[in-house]
């Protein structure tokens, strides 16, 4: 079997699933401030602190995904993740609620940069902005799928019967996951393919394991993903609500807005790695998206007060964009840390970007809490977009960096 047909397919749901889990926030959020008392700011940290304990375990999983294995331990995180993913449905407390959360970026932390080193051994350096543009789409497709599903859970039953309901899915794809996938091309029957590249990310054991804490390169692209986590994950968690205050009132019908943008999302996320990987090129392929994103979000939620449906096209072109550079954003990432040490060096980078999962969420239900607005919020998610793309220009081209 073509490994396109079995390992994308594999890690797109799994991933959906990671996704589904925790975007199904953004939809429970105002129920969750009526049942529990919380304003803005609390609500944001609930949203985020997830972020937190997603962390943590970054440069571990990535360094087990290149050492021990990167199929064993998704599985293993599946089985974490979907406990307390379910166990947030039973949540009595706001602070019961804030530990779930914890523990659930606990359960998803280090799953991120496994699949990306899982996706490098199975598939060459002038693939892979396909490879992980076809997968990131899960995103995207999380979010078109899970917000009408929450919101007509949450009108039907509640918020407690959505996060039950969809925490359980872990579980059962874990026994998927075993079946379909392994490490490399040559431990699977099924490849075609039992070799892809010279280039495929090297073994833990070899070189210095900690000498990437010395390339500029590297915490260039801490900062550069710490600012596009702030934007991207901003605008996911607080959109339901910025349209609920547009005067909207049924989750169904919010859930079926917030997920319209990223009909676009996918569309630019495979256009984009497709045009990377012909043209042969990273850095315009992420810095122009992310950009041009932050702009448009700005402008979406500028227009939407007076003329919402160009508001909502502006904020689809922002999904567009975002979701247009992971793809390069991530095999640029893959083509410059060493070899050696790009689990460790790709934990660390989505661990500190991730941050951003907490800091953008926080700082929109911050200011709206002080200016009672959320201009100010959605002006700092668009800057945020805008840094990222400008930092990706300060990249050295892959090519300069490919001897180390």
């Amino acid at each position: 079997m073509n490994r396109w047909n079995r390992i994308i397919p594999a890690a797109f749901l799994m991933y959906t699933i990671a996704y589904i889990d925790r975007t199904n926030f953004s939809i429970a959020m105002p129920s969750l401030q009526k049942e529990f008392g919380l304003d803005s700011s609390m609500t944001g940290m609930a949203a985020g602190i997830f972020f937190i304990g997603y962390v943590l375990f970054q440069m571990p999983g990535g360094y087990l995904a290149q050492a021990w294995s990167a199929k064993r331990f998704i599985f293993w995180a599946l089985l974490v993740w979907g406990v307390f993913a379910t166990l947030c449905g039973f949540a009595q407390s706001y602070e019961q609620l804030l530990v779930c959360r914890f523990l659930l970026g606990v359960g998803e932390g280090g799953v991120w940069p496994a699949t990306v080193v899982l996706l490098s051994n199975w598939f060459a350096p002038q693939e892979r902005a396909r490879a992980n543009g076809f997968w990131v789409v899960c995103q995207p497709i999380a979010v078109i799928l899970s917000s009408p599903l929450s919101g007509y859970l949450i009108d039907h039953y509640n918020w407690r019967v959505m996060f039950i309901v969809q925490g359980i899915l872990p579980l059962f794809f874990a026994a998927v996951w075993w079946w379909a996938v392994e490490d490399r091309p040559e431990q699977a029957k099924w490849a075609t393919e039992k070799s892809v590249a010279p280039q495929v990310i090297a073994n833990a054991n070899a070189g210095s394991r900690w000498d990437f804490l010395r390339y500029r390169e590297v915490w260039l692209l801490v900062i550069l993903d710490l600012a596009f986590a702030c934007g991207a994950y901003g605008m996911l968690m607080w959109l339901p609500s910025t349209i609920r205050s547009l005067g909207l009132q049924n989750n169904l019908l919010i859930g079926l807005l917030s997920g319209f943008p990223y009909v676009f999302a996918v569309a630019g996320s495979i256009y984009n790695s497709r045009r990377s990987d012909r043209k042969n090129e990273r850095r315009w392929h992420v810095a122009m998206p992310c950009m041009a994103a932050g702009i448009f979000l700005i402008l979406g939620f500028l227009a939407s007060v007076q003329l919402p449906v160009l508001g909502l096209l502006l904020i689809c072109l922002t999904a567009a964009g975002i979701y247009a550079a992971i793809g390069p954003m991530w095999a640029l990432m893959t083509e410059i840390v060493p070899k050696h040490s790009a689990g460790l060096s790709l934990g660390l980078i989505n661990g500190a970007a991730n941050l951003g999962g907490l800091a953008g969420p926080y700082l929109v239900g911050s200011l709206r809490d002080s200016s009672a607005s959320f201009l100010p919020g959605f002006l700092f998610l668009g800057g945020s977009l805008i840094t990222a793309g400008l930092f990706t220009l300060l990249l050295q081209k892959p090519k300069a960096l490919s001897v180390r």
